[in-house]
């Protein structure tokens, strides 16, 4: 008969958050840091992924905190934008950011960090003072009250979904990995450097607007259908391609309307570098540009490649307007582009396509698993659902 394994159990306590942490109030001059010194600065945490992007060195104006290993940084400044850090090493950090320490004795620093991840303390954060630039305030997040499980399981939870992170960032560095390759293989094929088999001679060059144009039909308010798929700039992904979200029609303005291998184009700030390859029609702001392709002379599916070229977005921003700039098709039209024969277009594109395909398998394999870390972390920081004990704590005690 198979031994099932015992669990955790008993009672958890609360605590408010300043009787189990506190801010690692030690601050340093930066000209007194060694050159060489981590500094950590808002910018260089990714939002809501905990995720550190980059860094710099304290050689830097205004005096920053010292934090050591295992130290919580939170983002006080704008909390909404949800950024934390879990040190894994010593450094100083703008005093925008909160160094919190837990005390041993009673909190897991990574118990501690799963819990600020879990929105309970951003949610505190968010009672902030300032309206334009608004910032957490100690007095009202050090009194929200943290459950708190003994240290053996709040160990258990925290490798857990230590566990979990391992996981999401792997699949994070083998998509960031997948991307450069493409990056890589669109520089070559879209320039001719390198050509598929069975394909030689010559490219020409002919000007966008030789090959493409915007589609300017447009639909007044009121007259799309309530299933019309509508595309507003903010649903489409930065840099990706992605639509993030699939909106219905509205009656509010008029839209340009487009159709299934249309290229939508955002020229509204086109330094944010937004484009989608329609998949089915609907109608779109008028802050996108719809491009259709001329079938005789490109291949729509390659348009969509080429748009993404530096050239193009150079071009996109020799825009009018200064604090909303918009692209100016006159300009972006007479960007020359590289033309190979039809059919090299189409597959060049195919090849293109299929790992774009092969990234967006993983972004989807990447999303679910979020998705259930956070699932797990509601069920799990809440006591909801007990973790088995380890065999060592079992055969120990729980005090081991």
């Amino acid at each position: 008969m198979v031994k099932r394994p015992q669990r955790f159990g008993g009672e958890w306590q609360t605590a408010a958050l300043s009787a189990i942490a506190s801010i690692r109030d030690s601050r340093i001059d930066p000209a007194a840091a060694e050159g060489a010194t981590l500094c950590v600065e808002l910018e260089h945490i990714g939002q809501g992924n905990g995720r550190l992007t980059g860094s710099s060195t304290a050689e830097r104006v205004s005096t920053k905190y010292r934090f050591e290993v295992g130290d919580i940084l939170f983002g006080r400044l704008r909390p909404y934008l949800q950024k934390w850090w879990r040190a894994d090493r010593r450094g100083v950090c703008s005093t925008e950011i909160w160094p919190l320490v837990p005390d041993p004795s009673r909190a897991d620093s990574r118990f501690l960090y799963a819990l600020v991840q879990a929105g309970r303390l951003n949610d505190a954060a968010n009672v902030a003072y300032g309206t334009h630039m608004p910032r957490a305030d100690w007095s009202v997040v050090a009194e929200v009250e943290i459950p708190l499980p003994p240290l053996p399981e709040q160990r258990a939870i925290a490798a857990v979904l230590t566990d979990v992170d391992a996981l999401i960032g792997s699949l994070g560095a083998l998509i960031a990995k997948k991307r450069a390759v493409k990056q890589a293989a669109m520089q070559q094929l879209l320039t001719g450097r390198t050509r598929l088999p069975g394909f030689q001679g010559e490219w020409g060059t002919m000007r966008l607007g030789e090959c493409t144009r915007i589609r300017g039909d447009r639909v007044s308010s009121g007259q799309a259908s309530g299933d019309t798929l509508c595309v507003e700039l903010e649903d489409i992904e930065q840099a990706t391609g992605r639509l993030l979200r699939r909106e219905l029609a509205s009656s509010v303005s008029a839209k340009y309307s487009f159709e299934t291998g249309d290229v939508l184009f955002g020229r509204l700030r086109p330094y944010l570098r937004k484009w989608w390859y329609a998949d089915r029609s609907g109608v779109c702001s008028t802050e996108i540009w719809p491009l259709m392709s001329d079938p005789l002379k490109a291949d729509s599916r390659f348009i969509y490649w080429l748009i993404q070229a530096d050239t193009l977005y150079e071009a996109a921003q020799v825009s009018y307007g200064t604090h909303m700039p918009r692209a100016d098709w006159k300009v972006v039209s007479e960007v020359p582009v590289p033309h190979p024969p039809i059919s090299e277009q189409q597959a060049i594109a195919a090849v293109l396509s299929d790992m774009d395909a092969e990234i967006a398998a993983l972004e989807c394999r990447l999303d679910k698993t979020r998705a259930v870390k956070q699932g797990m972390m509601q069920q799990l920081l809440t006591g909801s659902i007990r973790l088995p004990i380890p065999d060592a704590i079992a055969e120990n005690g729980p005090g081991q």
